[in-house]
């Protein structure tokens, strides 16, 4: 249904802002660089911060046009995001435990720019109003052990690089063999287990797996299924500089999807199963303001090409952030990944994508951005497309 360029019908509460990424935890001032629209409430917010509470929201609007000849069709998406999260150690005197809340608006058309398999953005999806995060963490043994229960989205957890998360296309984000991973628009009720030291970690997930059957959990999330759950595990090393920098990371997963299966061929089998790999590094640290420099990443991913649409993936990007010494928030990148399909497809499909976000106020984030497939769908007889997104982004 076409509903025309959409209108926000989210009130912000004062909450979280997030990044890049629906659901992400990061603090207020992570792309703004302290000041969001609505500024520091007169040193109350930071005066918040100091004490536990980290309070702000954010409003996105995006435009994805496809070319003239093609034959999909513009699509106009707004999402809205407002969080809190709270440092239970101050609030309550209870070490090492924390509490995150989020809500999640989305409204737009869900007519598609081009029908892919690995969708232009995070946001081609289905309208909702949901509760996105709600999860209680403690970390135990001086951060040796962290136990994380709620609702979670599980890109958060695993399969995750910060320089993926800069892409708009989901394909780059994270490996498109992850099927019913539960992430956005889909988190869902999870327990988390990590231990890490000195760099290294081990983790593991277990998360409301439905949505492979047909049901959202992001809207009916508050269930602990028999049968369709989602197991992953994913071991680890990841080094930071200065300031809690990220420098480099090497992720190694995989996963299960227990349930009734269908598969290509009309059958059906208990289960499927993959694996999954993400390296980053930075290649270049520049001097100045900010955190300037070029940073590369890589992933892959393998999956039982008997159920999944994409069996095999590789997929991998460059960006470069602060191309210019005045602008040290600005972003360029350029990257591509080409998902071999499953059974049910004849074609590979490739997609590139090149984009410049900039920051002209610190609140205000700007964005153009270019893609190309090649057998989109993963068929061979669809013909190659380019889609054209434009994003606006407001930090409360």
């Amino acid at each position: 249904m076409r509903t025309g360029l959409p209108l926000p019908s989210l009130v912000l509460l004062p909450m979280l802002a997030a990044s890049a990424l629906p659901g992400a935890s990061a603090t207020w001032d992570e792309h703004g660089g302290g000041t969001g629209l609505t500024g520091d409430w007169d040193g109350a917010r930071i005066i918040l911060e100091e004490n536990g509470t980290i309070i702000a929201a954010r409003l996105l609007g995006e435009g994805g046009f496809p070319n003239p000849t093609d034959a999909g069709e513009r699509q106009f998406t707004c999402f809205g995001e407002a969080s809190l999260g709270l440092d239970l150690e101050r609030w309550a005197g209870l070490p090492g435990a924390s509490l995150y809340a989020e809500f999640q608006h989305r409204s737009g058309d869900d007519i598609l720019p081009v029908s892919a398999l690995q969708p232009w953005s995070l946001y081609a999806v289905q309208d909702r109003d949901q509760l996105g995060r709600l999860w209680y963490a403690q970390t135990l043994f001086d951060g040796l052990l962290t136990i994380k229960v709620g609702k979670e989205d599980a890109n958060r957890e695993f399969a995750a690089s910060p320089y993926a998360a800069t892409f708009m296309n989901r394909g780059l984000v994270y490996s498109a063999t992850l099927a019913t991973l539960p992430t956005w628009p889909d988190p869902a009720t999870a327990l988390n287990v990590t231990l890490a030291a000195d760099g290294l970690y081990a983790k593991a997930g277990l998360y409301d797996g439905r949505t492979a059957s047909g049901t959202s959990t992001g809207n009916r999330w508050l269930h602990l299924p028999c049968n369709d759950v989602f197991a992953i595990a994913e071991v680890g090393a990841e080094w930071y500089g200065l300031g809690a920098r990220h420098l480099a990371g090497l992720a190694l997963g995989g996963w299960r999807q227990q349930g009734d299966r269908l598969r290509a061929d009309g059958g059906h089998q208990a289960g499927m199963q993959g694996a999954y790999v993400v390296l980053d590094r930075v290649l270049l640290a520049m001097r100045g303001k900010g955190e300037r420099g070029l940073a590369a990443f890589v992933s892959g991913g393998l999956a039982d090409q008997r159920v999944v649409a994409v069996a095999r993936q590789i997929g991998g990007g460059v960006v470069w952030r602060g191309p210019f010494p005045t602008l040290p928030r600005d972003q360029a990148g350029i990257g591509g990944s080409w998902g071999g399909h499953g059974d049910a497809g004849d074609a590979d499909e490739v997609v590139g994508e090149l984009f410049y976000a900039a920051w002209p106020l610190p609140w205000l984030g700007l964005r153009a951005d270019l893609q190309r497939y090649v057998h989109p769908g993963g068929l061979a007889a669809a013909a190659p497309a380019w889609v054209v997104g434009v994003r606006g982004e407001v930090l409360f």
